[in-house]
């Protein structure tokens, strides 16, 4: 069973920035490379990591990392030997409990049992595949490159390696997608063997996208507002139904398989990030500096990352976090949490007067004497105007 990460605790994020191409409404940082450098990468990665070692030692942050997570791009791509060097780096500078998550994204065109065995033994313990859909229709017009069949291959591989921690994303909302086209993905998701976690994201549409340059034009890409009630409604009985738990917005499930990693975000833990176009950040630990630290993000190319790497994070500038920014940003994690979260008295007191008028609206559910704030369904349905309206609710600095 895992332990629900807190505060205090410390994750790490790194970042393999290499695809295959570019999905049509990905705004990721991601680049195609006609050759990867897996050991300069890898080699760049460790050499951070030491240079990013002072860091938590100003905040007092001395504890071993109960994640790890590889994201992307497409982590999948990456030799395993580089994988196990910086699991194996990282325990070897921070430690590593037996029982922390390290999760890695994969795509499943990219599936081979015997590449899915060789990250098992360097130490990954959790998959993130990217499934997106189970319908070849809705596969082909979020342009990917794999198909439903491919899809349910990977699912099988991985269960017959024997990973038993594995989630699967799945995208939502797309102009033309059916109640019932998502109630099947939804299904056949939640009842294969190897699902333990399934991650529900709803089409957004970036501006520096191919999916925003349409939208631009005037295509309609994203469902009516009316079908998107709908579908969410649906999300929540499905993932339900299959005793998933909806834990957060956008993530469910079963019990004792929920992210640490994702969760460490959202109970504002520590986290620092690694790699080209990564972001960290780390708070204090002393009681004066509990609410406020710093922010960390690297340049995004993975040319000016290695320059930068490798000029000793020269001329970086560490973005100070006040306590108005640490409690603008606690609400905005927090109230993604199915379970809410809690504010300190003085800030419970400050926001008080706002969220009374928003639990009369029906948005929000507050306990005083506890310090819980959490959405209802509805509000939930609106999440970002109400965080918007409890930040209206903040004065310009403390």
């Amino acid at each position: 069973m895992k332990r629900w990460p807190t505060s205090k605790d410390l994750g790490i994020y790194v970042h393999f920035p290499f695809c295959r191409r570019r999905c049509p409404y990905c705004d990721f940082n991601v680049y195609r490379r006609e050759t990867i450098p897996h050991a300069e990468y890898c080699k760049l990665i460790l050499k951070e990591l030491d240079l990013r070692m002072p860091l938590l030692k100003r905040y007092g942050v001395d504890q071993s990392p109960v994640s790890i997570y590889f994201g992307g791009g497409s982590p999948g791509l990456w030799d395993p030997v580089a994988i196990f060097f910086i699991v194996l780096g990282i325990k070897r500078r921070l430690g590593l409990p037996k029982d922390a998550e390290v999760t890695l994204e994969f795509n499943p065109e990219d599936t081979r049992k015997d590449l899915l065995f060789s990250f098992l033994l360097v130490g990954v313990n959790r998959l993130s595949l990217g499934t997106q859909s189970f319908r070849d229709k809705a596969l082909s017009a979020l342009g990917r490159h794999h198909d439903a069949k491919m899809n349910r291959f990977c699912l099988d591989a991985v269960l017959d390696v024997g990973y038993t921690d594995v989630n699967v994303d799945l995208i939502w909302g797309m102009a033309g997608e059916t109640l019932d086209g998502l109630s099947y993905d939804l299904r056949t998701a939640c009842s294969h063997p190897a699902v333990t976690h399934v991650s529900t994201y709803e089409l957004s549409i970036e501006e520096n996208t191919p999916f925003g340059q349409r939208a631009k034009q005037g295509e309609t890409l994203q469902v009516d507002e009316e079908t998107r009630i709908q579908m969410d409604a649906l999300i929540q009985k499905e993932l339900t139904k299959h005793r998933f738990n909806p834990y957060e917005v956008s993530n469910a499930a079963k019990p004792g398989y929920h992210s640490v990693h994702n969760a460490l975000y959202w109970e504002m833990g520590h986290y620092l990030g690694l790699g080209a176009g990564a972001c960290g950040f780390i708070h204090g630990t002393s009681p004066e500096e509990i609410y406020c630290g710093v922010r960390t993000e690297n340049p995004k190319t993975p040319e000016a990352y290695a320059q930068f790497v490798n000029d000793g994070l020269k001329g970086e500038t560490l973005q100070e976090i006040d306590a108005l920014s640490y409690l603008k940003e606690s609400i905005m994690v927090g109230l993604r949490l199915k379970k809410g979260f809690t504010l300190p008295k003085p800030w419970f007191n400050l926001l008080k007067p706002r969220m009374m008028q928003m639990v009369q609206d029906g948005l929000l559910v507050c306990d005083e004497e506890l310090g819980l704030v959490k959405t209802t369904d509805q509000g939930r349905l609106i999440l970002n105007q109400v965080i918007l309206r409890l930040w209206d609710a903040l004065p310009e600095a403390f």
